[in-house]
């Protein structure tokens, strides 16, 4: 099997097990805010995936200007499901007022815009099989709202997990910490690689991150 099968498996894996994960826990309770986001998460992920597979796919390198565009488009709602299954887990009711919704909902569609747009990504650069993104002056705008909300999220979970008692305790431990796992992966070898020099070779192994998540996050 070669790099580019492997590729694939591990993201045709990957995909059904989000997907299963997604259906279950929404099946499971639709009206529960926690597991709306959860599938929304899930399934926003599957999407991103599937886009970073064409981005680093040599068949498919012609076309790596619009998959860079949209590895970020796709990025900016997941992370804000991030934050927001933060806030509300573990609660059935969504845990942020009408009016701050709204303006993350403001804020979360004029990052998808910049993202997907030339601000972002001025272009890019092939060499046979490797393609380097150019960053655009958008893209600043991208990292910071990745970072912010991404640490976000983090500091809510941990200041729930130092306040939860028992069985709860337990849970948000391994919620933490495939979160932490998850976005310290995603940031540090992903974005800010190709947010500064254009680097996108850990690209690949994305779904190998959120298979970490998933894991420990099913084992709570």
């Amino acid at each position: 099997m070669d790099f580019i099968d492997l590729r694939l498996a591990i993201l045709i894996f990957t995909v059904l097990v989000n997907g299963f994960l997604a259906i279950i826990v929404i099946k499971n309770d639709p009206r529960n805010a926690t597991n709306r986001i959860f599938a929304a998460l899930s399934f926003i992920t599957i999407l991103w995936l599937i886009d970073l597979y064409f981005s680093v796919n040599p068949a498919y390198i012609q076309n790596s200007l619009l998959w860079g565009r949209l590895s970020i488009f796709l990025a900016v709602p997941q992370i804000m499901c991030f934050y927001l299954l933060a806030r509300t887990l573990p609660d059935s009711t969504l845990q942020v007022s009408k009016k701050a919704l709204y303006r993350l909902s403001v804020i979360t569609i004029a990052v998808m815009a910049i993202a997907i747009s030339p601000f972002a990504f001025t272009g890019v650069t092939i060499s046979g099989d490797q393609v380097e993104a150019n960053p655009g002056p958008g893209l600043p705008i991208f990292v910071a709202f990745a970072i912010s909300f991404s640490v976000s999220a983090v500091y809510i979970l941990l200041k729930k997990l130092s306040s939860a008692q028992g069985h709860l305790k337990e849970q948000y431990k391994f919620v933490v910490l495939g979160l932490i796992l998850l976005l310290g992966l995603l940031i540090f070898t992903i974005l800010i690689p190709i947010a500064l020099t254009g680097d996108s070779k850990f690209v690949p192994f994305a779904p190998l991150y959120t298979i970490i998540f998933l894991g420990l996050t099913t084992f709570a």
